[in-house]
C-alpha cells in the first residue's frame, strides 16, 4: 500500500500524540520544579558533578557554576537538581539537545551472550569483542564497564578477570531480559540508578560481529556512533536501520536494528525503556494478526521494550521494533551509521529509500551488502530451523577477524581434509525462506548456511600413520572445548582411532562425536592415568591390535605449528624410539612430562602393570607425580625400550623452577617446528598473540592471554613472574 507524504506525516503525528499522551500517564513520577532563575537555590555541587564538562573545564565555585548556567546552560535546557523535573521530562525538544562529550562519559556495555548446540558463531563473536574491541592498547581510553550476561550460565570463552569487566550468569532469557537484567546488576551493585551511574549505554546481543574497525589510540570503535547522535540529536544509534510497510505488524517508520544500540542514559529514556508499556501491533498497522494472537494466548497485547517476553514475536515487535517506536512516540530521534547525515530518517519522504526491505539481509541495500562502516554485522539472518536469507558478508569478516588477531586455522590451505556431513544434526533437505536457496543434501546445508553458523563439522581419515588415541577428558561444564575438538579433528585426520573418557556427567554444547564417549567418575589427581591404564585394557580384552597407543588429555592444545609439522613430529619420534613424549624434564630426576606420550603397542602390557602396582588409595598430586610421571620413563628403560623426546632438557635453562613451562624458557622451543603442544594452563598468561603462531592464535581463540586469564599455579605461589596484561 502506497500513502502520500501528507498521510504518512499525519500518520507521524498521531503516533507522537496517542502514545505520547500514554506515556504522561505512565510516567507521573512526582519530581517538581525547582526555581533555577534563583541564585539562592541553585545547588552548584550537584550542578558540575551531574556535569562533568563543566567540572572539567575548571568550574569550582557557586558563582562561577551561576555564571556558566546564566550564560550556556539555562540555554542548553542543563539543571541542578539529582532528577529531571517534570516540566521538562515531557518537553521533547529537552533531553535530546545536550550530550555529555564522550571523551569525559561514563559508558555501561551490556553484553547478552548465549550458546547454541553444535555451532560456534556465538563464541567467535565474543571473543573478538573481548580481544579487538575491548583491547585498552588499541583504542582511545574511555570510561567503559562491561558486563556479559552470560544466558544460560554456559559460556566456552574465557572472558578476562578486568576490573571493568563483570559477569552476570543467569537462566534462558531473551536479549531483552537481559538487558534489563544487566541494567538492574549496575543497579544493585553501585547503590544509584543506571543514569546515575552512566552517560551511555551499549547494548549488545551475541548475534553480532565487531567492531569491525581500524584500531586507533585517537579513536575509539564507541565514537562513530556518539558522533552520529550528536550530529542527528537522537538519542540512540545503532548500525543499521530499516524502514518497514503499514503491512509490517511494526507500522511505518524508522526502525533501528538493535544487534547494537548506543543509547543515550538519561532518567527518563530509561524509564521508557522500561516501564512505558507498547503494543505488539502499531495502531497504524493493519496487520493485528499477533495483536490478536497475543490477546488469545496471553490476554495482553503490550509489554515494555525492555524486560521479559513472553515468546520470540513478543520480543521482536515489543523488543527489537517497539524500541524506535517508544522512543520516537516520546518526541525523540534515532539514527544509524547506515545513512550519512543528509538523510533525514523521521521525514516520510525518505520511507522508501531502500524499498521498504530489510537493508542487512542478504543483497538487500539496495542490490548490495551493507558496509563494513556499519561496525557491527549480523551475518545469519535465522528463523526457527531456516534461515531468511544467505550469510551476509560472513567471509569479510572472519577475514577481518583472522587478520586483526593474527589467526590461521589449522585446517587452512588444506585440500585434503575430508569432512563427515552425515553426522550433522540437520534434516537432510531444508527449504530456505523467502529469497533463500533450498538445500539438498548435508553437503549443500553446509556450504550454503552451516560455514557461517560455524557448525561444528568433523572429518573423516585421510593419513594411515596408524594408531588408537586415548583421550582424557575433563570439564566441570560439561562440554567438549573447541581446542579439544581441534585435537580430535587433527588426530582423525592422520589415521588415529580415538577412545574417549570423560569425567563430565554429560556432554552439552556437541550432541554428536565421531566415537563413543565413556562417562568415568573424577576421582582427583591421577584420574587421566586410571583412564590411560583403562583404555589400554580395554584394547587388549577387546582384541583391538595396532601399532601405537598415544595418551593425551585435555590440558594440552595441539597441533600448535601446524597439521603437518605435527606429523612430521610424530613420524621422526617413532623411527629411533619405542616410546616417546613430547617434553624432557631434569626435575627430580630425567623423565619424560607426564602427556602427550607415544608408545609401541609391544610395550601395552608393561605399561599397564606400571600404572596399576602404582597407583593406591589416598594418593595426593605430588604422589602421582613423583611415583607415576616421574617414574615412567625410567621403568620402561631399565625394561630394555627406546626412548625419545621432541623438547630436550638441554635445550632451556633447568636452574629454574619448573623449567619446560617456565616463562623464561617457553620462546626457546615454543617456535620449534618439530613441537606441537602446549600444557596450556601453565602457559596460557604468558603468550601474546602477536609473536606467537597463527596457528596457536587459532587453538586458543577462545581462551585469553595475559594476567586476566587463567593464571597458573606456579605464578599463583610465586614459582613464576607475573603475567603482563
Amino acid at each position: 500500500m502506497t500513502m502520500s507524504m501528507n498521510t504518512n506525516m499525519n500518520i507521524g503525528a498521531r503516533m507522537n500524540m496517542n502514545i505520547g499522551a500514554r506515556m504522561n500517564m505512565n510516567m507521573d513520577n512526582g519530581e517538581t520544579v525547582v526555581d533555577l532563575n534563583s541564585y539562592t537555590n541553585f545547588n552548584w555541587k550537584i550542578y558540575i558533578k551531574k556535569y562533568r564538562d563543566v567540572e572539567l573545564a575548571g568550574i569550582n565555585t557557586k558563582e562561577k557554576a551561576w555564571n556558566h548556567w546564566i550564560t550556556n546552560g539555562k540555554r542548553e535546557n542543563r539543571v541542578s537538581t539529582t532528577k529531571i523535573p517534570r516540566a521538562i521530562i515531557y518537553n521533547k525538544d529537552t533531553a535530546s539537545s545536550q550530550f555529555i562529550d564522550i571523551k569525559y562519559a561514563k559508558i555501561g556495555i551490556i553484553y547478552v551472550y548465549y550458546e547454541r548446540v553444535n555451532e560456534q558463531k556465538n563464541q567467535t563473536n565474543l571473543s573478538f569483542f573481548i580481544k579487538y574491541g575491548l583491547d585498552e592498547k588499541l583504542w582511545k581510553n574511555l570510561d567503559i564497564s562491561t558486563l556479559f550476561v552470560i544466558n544460560g550460565h554456559q559460556c566456552e570463552v574465557l572472558i578476562p578477570s578486568k576490573p571493568n569487566v563483570h559477569v552476570l550468569k543467569e537462566d534462558n532469557c531473551s536479549d531483552w531480559e537481559g538487558w534489563y537484567n544487566g541494567i538492574k546488576y549496575f543497579e544493585n551493585s553501585k547503590g544509584k540508578k543506571i543514569w546515575e551511574i552512566f552517560d551511555y549505554l551499549c547494548l549488545i546481543n551475541a548475534g553480532a560481529i565487531g567492531p569491525i574497525y581500524e584500531p586507533n589510540i585517537n579513536d575509539h570503535w564507541l565514537i562513530p556512533f556518539y558522533n552520529k547522535m550528536v550530529k542527528e540529536n537522537a538519542v540512540v544509534c545503532s548500525p543499521c536501520m530499516s524502514f518497514l510497510p503499514s503491512t509490517n505488524p511494526s507500522g511505518p517508520g524508522p526502525k533501528v536494528v538493535p544487534i547494537f544500540s548506543l543509547i543515550k542514559c538519561t532518567n527518563m529514556i530509561i524509564n521508557i525503556l522500561t516501564s512505558v508499556n507498547i503494543s505488539c501491533t502499531d495502531e497504524l498497522s493493519v496487520d493485528t494478526f499477533y495483536k490478536n494472537f497475543s490477546l488469545s494466548k496471553y490476554n495482553t497485547h503490550i509489554n515494555t521494550v525492555l524486560g521479559k517476553k513472553r515468546d520470540k514475536h513478543d520480543a521482536v515487535l515489543t523488543g527489537e521494533y517497539g524500541l524506535s517506536r517508544v522512543l520516537i512516540s516520546a518526541g525523540y530521534r534515532v539514527t544509524s551509521l547506515l545513512y550519512d547525515g543528509s538523510f533525514d530518517c523521521h521525514n516520510p519522504a525518505f520511507w522508501n529509500i531502500n524499498g521498504l526491505t530489510e537493508p542487512d539481509r542478504y543483497m538487500s541495500f539496495n542490490g548490495k551488502n551493507i558496509p563494513f562502516s556499519t561496525i557491527f554485522i549480523k551475518n545469519i539472518w535465522r528463523v526457527e530451523n531456516s534461515y531468511v536469507c544467505l550469510p551476509v558478508l560472513y567471509n569479510e569478516c572472519m577475514n577481518f577477524v583472522y587478520s586483526k588477531l593474527n589467526i590461521k586455522s589449522i585446517f587452512n590451505n588444506k585440500p585434503d581434509i575430508v569432512y563427515n556431513y552425515n553426522l550433522l544434526n540437520i534434516c537432510e533437505k531444508g527449504s530456505g525462506l523467502v529469497n533463500s536457496p533450498n538445500w539438498n543434501t548435508k553437503q549443500e546445508y553446509y556450504n550454503l548456511y552451516g560455514i557461517a553458523e560455524e557448525v561444528i563439522l568433523f572429518n573423516t581419515p585421510v593419513k594411515d600413520i596408524g594408531g588408537y588415541l586415548i583421550y582424557a577428558h575433563y570439564d566441570a561444564d560439561n562440554i567438549v572445548k573447541d581446542y579439544v575438538i581441534q585435537a580430535i579433528k587433527t588426530f582423525i585426520h592422520l589415521g588415529y582411532n580415538i577412545l574417549f573418557y570423560t569425567s563430565s556427567t554429560k556432554i552439552q554444547n556437541v550432541n554428536f562425536l565421531p566415537f563413543e564417549v565413556t562417562f568415568v567418575n573424577n576421582t582427583g589427581p591421577g584420574t587421566d592415568w586410571k583412564i590411560w591404564a583403562s583404555g589400554c585394557s580395554t584394547l587388549l580384552n577387546e582384541n583391538i591390535t595396532t601399532s601405537y597407543v598415544f595418551l593425551l588429555n585435555d590440558s594440552i592444545i595441539l597441533p600448535i605449528n601446524g597439521i603437518d609439522n605435527f606429523e612430521n613430529t610424530i613420524k621422526e619420534m617413532r623411527k629411533n624410539s619405542d616410546f616417546w613424549g613430547h617434553w624432557e624434564s631434569q626435575e627430580v630426576e630425567r623423565h619424560i612430562v607426564g602427556t602427550p606420550i607415544e608408545f609401541k603397542y609391544a610395550l601395552i602390557n608393561d605399561v599397564i602393570t606400571f600404572i596399576n602396582d602404582r597407583i593406591t588409595l589416598n594418593m595426593n598430586k605430588m604422589d602421582y607425580v613423583n611415583k607415576i610421571e616421574v617414574k615412567f620413563s625410567k621403568y620402561l628403560i631399565d625394561k630394555g625400550y627406546k626412548c625419545d623426546v621432541v623438547i630436550k632438557g638441554n635445550t632451556y635453562d633447568n636452574t629454574v623452577c619448573c623449567p619446560v613451562f617456565n616463562p623464561i624458557n617457553i620462546n626457546k622451543w615454543i617456535h620449534n617446528p618439530n613441537s606441537f603442544a602446549i600444557k596450556w594452563k601453565y602457559m596460557i598468561s604468558y603468550l601474546n598473540q602477536n609473536t606467537v603462531n597463527p596457528e596457536l592464535n587459532y587453538l586458543t581463540r577462545f581462551l585469553y592471554y595475559g594476567k586476566y586469564g587463567f593464571i597458573s599455579e606456579g605464578e599463583t605461589i610465586g614459582a613464576f613472574p607475573k603475567s603482563s596484561p
